[in-house]
């Protein structure tokens, strides 16, 4: 007997799906395990990149005198950086307990420690010694491959700057610590010169009144005195802010004292053909200073002023510290004052900040070419006070190395020494 069944459709069609999805089950379920793997191997990525962020950079801080501390207290509170030791001279124990650091009394010691312990050479060095022992000192820490900040100025003379920074271009990176070039208030005012237009002039100084105990012999001289201490930072900020100085006259002030550097007042002219003046003595009480007007130097109280800085342009007058730009349609018309951001921040910090980024690749923001440069205007204005006629500031250019400074006749650096590979947590 034959029989006919008659199967609905819907029965059919509901067979057919279960099917398919069966079928297609194992390549559902490997897609969505390859869209997992894919998104754990972003995040291990992450984690991994985050991961080579957080390894601390091992900083020395050759020199523990008066800017030596400064930086070891910005060491200590980096996140990212690790106070390896401290190394001067002299035994420094309240800042070894107070940073919970080492201290060593020279660099052969340090790198004798460390090659004893299986310990990586630190990442990097802040030269705070003296001025005249900046070169020696930069060049042995250089032949052990470890960076540098070097504390302005590079060293006292261009000779010498130069020499230095052809032994260590090829040995390791270099920044000049010119750290005020970082104050947030000069990287605003970077930011707005153009505002006023063509700069024509520029009036600052810097003069404030040092303690009696703070000389001694070498802080009487040249190279100790307030021109390459203090100056030289507020000559790096000018070239910084309007270009390079072309020619200097210097008049010395009135000698009150048994020393080389009494200060002077200064008529400057910048390639741009902007023209300034400028004052600088350390026996003027006086809150006219970057440190008094901007108070970013914990040691010298904060005086804030108005117009440490005036940088004229035809089209408004900028002011500094203070972030203000004077503007006028004509001498008839209402002066209109702008009151610019005045952002807040620590310049030792940021330029600590900058010099990991620079052992992680970056740029260099104030590089040994920088630091020569303001050096190079030092030398012209002696010269000018030494003469008594204005000078044309040296390029770089023409400037001879002086490699007796390093101990060399010429140019022939010994090879890196090798660097200890083990590496110890303690």
């Amino acid at each position: 007997m034959k029989v006919d069944l008659e199967v609905p459709n819907t029965l059919i069609l509901l067979v057919i799906g279960i099917a398919s999805i069966l079928l297609l089950k194992d390549k559902i379920l490997s897609l969505l395990s390859h869209g997992d793997q894919g998104k754990k191997s972003v995040k291990d990525k992450r984690i991994i990149k985050h991961s080579k962020k957080m390894v601390k950079k091992q900083i020395i801080v050759v020199g523990a005198g008066l800017i030596g501390p400064r930086h070891a207290h910005h060491v200590s509170i980096n996140p990212r950086c690790e106070l390896f030791a401290i190394v001067d001279l002299f035994p420094v124990p309240e800042l070894v307990e107070k940073y919970n650091t080492r201290y060593f009394q020279n660099i052969k010691d340090l790198i004798g420690y460390c090659d004893s312990n299986g310990l990586k050479y630190p990442d990097g060095a802040i030269v705070c010694t003296p001025n005249h022992t900046h070169a020696k000192v930069s060049k042995e820490l250089s032949d052990y491959g470890i960076n540098l900040i070097i504390e302005k100025p590079v060293t006292p003379t261009p000779e010498d700057s130069k020499a230095l920074k052809l032994y260590t271009m090829n040995k390791v990176k270099v920044l000049v610590g010119h750290h005020r070039r970082f104050h947030p208030v000069i990287k605003e005012a970077k930011a707005k010169i153009k505002q006023i237009g063509d700069v024509l002039a520029i009036q600052g100084s810097w003069c404030l009144k040092k303690h009696h105990e703070y000389y001694n012999d070498w802080r009487k001289s040249r190279s100790g005195g307030p021109m390459l201490i203090n100056l030289v930072h507020d000559l790096d900020l000018l070239q910084y802010l309007l270009g390079p100085v072309q020619s200097v006259f210097a008049e010395p002030l009135k000698n009150l004292r048994d020393h080389d550097d009494e200060g002077c007042s200064l008529v400057l002219k910048f390639k741009s053909g902007t023209i300034g003046t400028f004052v600088v003595s350390d026996n003027i009480p006086s809150p006219f200073n970057f440190e008094n007007a901007t108070g970013e130097n914990p040691l010298i109280p904060h005086c804030p002023i108005d117009g440490l800085y005036r940088i004229f342009g035809n089209k408004g007058t900028l002011s500094l510290p203070d972030m203000k730009i004077y503007s006028t349609e004509h001498w008839h018309k209402p002066m209109v004052v702008e009151e610019l951001n005045r952002p807040v921040g620590v310049p030792f910090d940021d330029q600590l900040n900058h010099f990991v980024d620079v052992l992680n690749g970056d740029l260099i923001k104030c590089t040994i070419d920088d630091g020569i440069s303001a050096v190079l205007v030092t030398q012209a204005i002696m010269e000018s006070l030494d003469t008594g006629e204005r000078v044309i500031v040296k390029d770089l250019s023409v400037v001879e190395p002086n490699f007796n400074v390093l101990g060399l006749k010429e140019l022939t650096p010994e090879p890196l020494k090798p660097m200890a590979t083990a590496i110890k947590v303690n």
